[in-house]
């Protein structure tokens, strides 16, 4: 911005223009490398705990689609959870933030789940902080 004038140039916009541009290839990079990290951290964290069947496996690692999804994966979760509670704690609130983070379509079946899985008090205080 010409202080002299109180004009907007031409070079001044184009400053601007590249100042932004930068910006925005930086924020780019910062956020590319939150979700690869973050998703890095989470993958580990599930896939550290102990392993499940194949069949719960089958159950587990899909997208549910409906209440019944949300049914049979909490039947699963709510029988390894009684064993691995705090494996099981740590995984979901890992997936949670990470899908509440980068706004990936889940999180609204991860709170009822938490509710089914940690009873209302805990699961409500989960997904809230």
């Amino acid at each position: 911005f010409n202080k002299m004038s109180n004009e907007i140039t031409d070079k001044d916009i184009e400053e601007l223009v590249q100042k932004t541009q930068k910006e925005f290839k930086r924020n780019i990079l910062y956020l590319g490398t939150l979700f690869v990290v973050f998703g890095t951290i989470t993958y580990f964290v599930i896939n550290n705990l102990p392993t499940f069947t194949e069949a719960e496996k089958q159950q587990i690692y899909k997208f549910p689609r409906g209440a019944k999804d949300l049914q049979d994966i909490a039947k699963v979760i709510t029988s390894y959870s009684e064993t691995n509670y705090y494996g099981v704690m740590a995984a979901f609130c890992c997936l949670y933030i990470f899908l509440q983070t980068f706004a990936i379509p889940g999180p609204v079946f991860l709170s009822i789940l938490s509710g089914a899985l940690f009873g209302g008090v805990t699961g409500f205080t989960l997904v809230c902080f």
